[in-house]
């Protein structure tokens, strides 16, 4: 798929150039402590060796402010393939030509489910690496502010902000973006979408895979992080704010795992998924919990509690010490309204909540009003949802054609 943007190949002298000139970009001794090797790609290099694009140039100079050692590859490059070796982040400006060769190939294979951590905000890659099934995307100017998840709002990319952020000094900003509608895959780490009214609003402008997560198709798995990032190399320098550099900073450090060992549990895959209708009471319960080797998850450690009652003690768990897999089985109570609370903490106790609502289904034989059969798992719905439960029921009879 092409993207908007254009590049030209680039000799392979100036190559040497950019080699002679690396004590610019950074340090070619030890690393500082938390600074890294990126190989970031690009749509052309000058003969000094300096990015071709002059947003390109601003994010080099501020990632080598950090002490981070970057090496700049055109997107042309017949041996660009042979730059990824020793690399421990690969960044990929929008400035490339997401058609461009042999930068498309790599980014099909090995880049997508490879072992290097991406940063990409080259919407026109999205779906090669994987990270939307839609070939279309977002690359719109006039864009002021992102609108932050709430719900990811405590994760480290989203870097201690929240609500409608502004991302410019001034003036407007390019932003890049997902196609729409949104299809991202069931694991993806929603963070932020646009948030300048009337600008590609609905499109999200960050999301991320964590390790072991799938991807878009909610089938292919990768080895390490991936974010999907907002910037746009069709902005001028000094746009950007410091908002905006605080997400890429944190999206550079999260993708690196700098810290990840003190990060606390994720939990993942959960069905019935939040705000889910109709569910079948023999459906169950299931999710999974990760963490970073070398942190594990006790067993004991896992919470379910529904509709206020603990049902921790019928909870089916498997899979690793550091990747649980949970399942709580059916038959869940028809009718019914269901408030969830799940609770994990690792080893050292560094714990993570999710709360989340769904509903189920009636059974159409031999239905019941009330919280539905005695047998189902949950206990009476929470104080203040009677009336909503009532709504539920009247549905679902409704949709057994009981009048």
């Amino acid at each position: 798929m092409e993207s908007f943007m254009t590049s030209t190949s680039v000799p392979m002298s100036r190559w040497l150039s950019l080699s002679s000139l690396l004590f610019i970009f950074g340090c070619l001794g030890p690393l500082e402590t938390n600074a890294a090797r990126i190989l970031f790609v690009v749509d052309s290099v000058m003969p000094d060796g300096r990015a071709n694009n002059a947003n390109d140039r601003e994010v080099v100079d501020r990632l080598t402010s950090k002490g981070h050692v970057v090496t700049i590859a055109d997107d042309q490059d017949p041996v660009l393939d042979t730059f990824l070796a020793g690399q421990d982040l690969i960044l990929i400006s929008s400035s490339v030509g997401s058609g461009n060769q042999p930068l498309n190939s790599l980014a099909l294979d090995p880049l997508k489910t490879g072992t290097q951590p991406i940063i990409c905000y080259e919407p026109g890659l999205y779906d090669e690496l994987g990270w939307q099934t839609a070939n279309t995307f977002g690359n719109a100017g006039g864009h002021t502010s992102l609108a932050m998840a709430s719900v990811n709002q405590s994760h480290p990319l989203a870097a201690g902000k929240s609500g409608i952020v502004s991302m410019v000094t001034s003036g407007t900003a390019t932003f890049s973006s997902s196609a729409l509608p949104v299809d991202v895959g069931a694991d993806a780490i929603v963070i932020a979408a646009n948030g300048t009214p009337g600008v590609d609003e609905g499109r999200l402008s960050i999301w991320a895979y964590d390790i072991d997560d799938r991807l878009a198709d909610n089938t292919t798995t990768v080895p390490s992080r991936r974010v999907a990032f907002f910037f746009n190399a069709g902005t001028p320098v000094n746009v950007y704010n410091s908002n905006a550099y605080d997400l890429f900073f944190a999206a550079v450090n999260w993708a690196l795992a700098i810290g990840a060992s003190n990060e606390p549990p994720r939990i993942k895959n959960l069905s019935p998924a939040n705000d889910s209708a109709f569910v079948p009471i023999n459906q169950g319960i299931s999710f999974s919990v990760k963490t970073i080797s070398p942190n594990s998850i006790p067993t004991g450690n896992i919470r379910l509690i529904l509709n206020g009652a603990d049902v921790s003690s019928s909870l089916a768990i498997g899979g690793t010490s550091s990747n649980r897999t949970v399942n709580l089985p059916g038959p869940l109570t028809e009718n019914t309204l269901y408030s969830g609370q799940i609770i994990a903490s690792d080893g050292a106790g560094r714990s993570t909540t999710l709360s989340w609502t769904f509903d189920t289904a009636a059974q159409c034989s031999g239905h019941q009003s009330g919280n539905g059969h005695p047998g189902g798992v949950g206990g009476p719905e929470p104080p203040g949802q009677h009336q909503q439960h009532r709504i539920v029921v009247q549905r679902r009879l409704r949709g057994c054609d009981i009048h």
